[in-house]
């Protein structure tokens, strides 16, 4: 892209609405993760309309793991986060800081620099 744009070659590309709205300074939804990622979008929806023992069947903590080059990474959503059941009161909470560590914290420093080129 930054070589297309310094070499004046225009680009026929389709960014998904929740970058423009980013651009704006908005915030990501769930409805912008399900944009970008539909199967956890709407995982991450059934978590907030299921009805029961939200805590004994999900089984999740603030925190997110993944793997980064064979390596398990855990970061916590919140502070002490791997220690705090998602129950059916907080689990809105765990949703929106989800959503905000996948589509805005963990890709900061990537977006920062896009918009400022933008």
């Amino acid at each position: 892209l930054g070589m297309a744009i310094y070499n004046s070659v225009i680009l026929d590309i389709h960014f998904p609405n929740s970058l423009y709205a980013m651009l704006f300074g908005n915030s990501p939804t769930l409805k912008d993760m399900k944009e970008l990622s539909p199967s956890l979008g709407n995982g991450l929806e059934k978590l907030l309309t299921y009805e029961g023992d939200v805590e004994n069947t999900f089984c999740r903590s603030f925190d997110i793991s993944f793997d980064v080059y064979g390596e398990m990474k855990t970061v916590e959503l919140k502070p002490n986060g791997s220690s705090i059941p998602v129950t059916e009161e907080n689990r809105k909470e765990y949703v929106d800081l989800y959503v905000d560590y996948q589509m805005k914290r963990s890709v900061k420093k990537q977006f920062e620099a896009f918009a400022k080129g933008f």
